[in-house]
């Protein structure tokens, strides 16, 4: 919030860390003693990480406000912030994190109880949810890294000119943050709708999770665009909004989990899951338009990207056949490739639309 985004960065790093080096060091001892044992130490892992990364950021801002006071805006208003103000912030956002951890927790219980009630063992309903939970929806979620990074840090810029009382600078940024992240978002589709096969083989050799990341991956751009247009709404003071969004898909989803679990297996966990992310995107995305009066262009922010991604993805499979390179080292160089080519076409369709407003509003002026 006072752009100083190195130690929030590498207390990430610490964390990461601690839970990596934790697990490689207590795993292979503890693993001998059983599956208990192993996920209890994978568990201690991830709470020393959590325990390293809280104690990081509390050191590093206690230390950033002695030596130097925090940002402050010239044009902004000193006054005293009361425990009301802070609260009326803290506890819509508090309660949005803490229904997402209560579905995760009883989603972790329904998923598999549904699934052996389709007449699937206990086994079989673990593995089947692992394929979907642990292996295919995090990797087509992990692209998104890059747009999180980028969406925590327009929470202060968009709280900025709101209190300022610029919507024109809000209109803008949302408008530049739809195009670039439904650029990336279709261009990451395409990917694993191309791909997806060969990489759940080199992931996890399995090809189960190839399939599932295919079936997710057009969820992408709903997925992607929804945490960013969740960190506008914050900066918008639209956060109680995103509570009543969120309480009313964990009921939804949880609903839908219990109706087609038991009928459609696996597949009734995808679909609840697809009408989760299509009702919480929707509902965001169509707030955000309203607050920041945005003009949707359904043309140019989606169907030219994804047509652009569809011609340089399938250009980077046609070129990687013709490659002496196969397995880790023939994806990476057709995903590298799509993504240039990709880039180059973006780009080129950018500059023939601003061609063509530049000629419109000369005929404009002339007129």
């Amino acid at each position: 919030a006072v752009r100083r985004t190195v130690s929030p960065s590498l207390g990430q790093v610490v964390e990461q860390m601690t839970v990596w080096l934790g697990t490689a060091a207590v795993l292979p001892l503890c693993a001998r003693r059983g599956l208990t044992a192993s996920c209890c130490a994978i568990a201690a892992a991830m709470t020393a990480g959590e325990l390293a990364g809280n104690l990081w950021i509390v050191f590093f801002t206690r230390k950033s406000i002695r030596t130097r006071p925090p940002y402050r805006d010239e044009s902004a208003r000193h006054d005293a912030v009361s425990t009301r103000q802070i609260l009326h912030i803290a506890a819509p956002v508090a309660l949005g994190y803490d229904l997402r951890s209560a579905l995760i927790a009883v989603e972790n219980v329904l998923v598999p109880a549904g699934l052996k009630q389709c007449g699937r063992s206990y086994a079989e309903s673990l593995a089947s949810y692992g394929v979907v939970k642990g292996m295919a929806l995090p990797t087509v979620q992990f692209p998104a890294a890059f747009l999180t990074a980028f969406s925590l840090l327009l929470i202060p810029e968009v709280a900025q000119s709101r209190a300022a009382g610029r919507p024109d600078e809000i209109r803008a940024m949302a408008q530049r943050v739809f195009r670039l992240c439904l650029a990336f978002s279709t261009f990451v589709t395409g990917g694993f709708l191309v791909f997806g096969n060969e990489l759940g083989q080199i992931l996890y050799r399995s090809a189960d999770a190839g399939r599932a990341m295919r079936i997710l991956c057009p969820l992408a751009p709903l997925m992607y665009l929804d945490s960013i247009v969740d960190a506008m709404l914050k900066g918008l003071d639209e956060q109680v909004y995103s509570l009543k969004v969120n309480l009313s898909d964990s009921c939804i989803r949880i609903v839908l989990m219990i109706v087609l679990l038991p009928r459609f297996g696996i597949g009734g966990y995808l679909a609840a899951l697809t009408c989760s992310i299509v009702y919480n995107s929707l509902l965001s995305i169509t707030r955000l338009v309203r607050q920041s009066g945005l003009r949707v262009r359904f043309w140019d922010w989606l169907v030219c990207p994804a047509l652009c991604a569809a011609v340089a993805c399938l250009s980077g499979r046609a070129v990687g056949r013709l490659l002496p390179w196969t397995g880790t080292l023939q994806i990476v160089a057709e995903w590298g490739f799509s993504a240039i080519l990709c880039a180059f076409a973006n780009l080129l369709y950018r500059s023939a639309c601003d061609s063509e407003n530049a000629n419109k509003s000369t005929l404009l002026t002339q007129n």
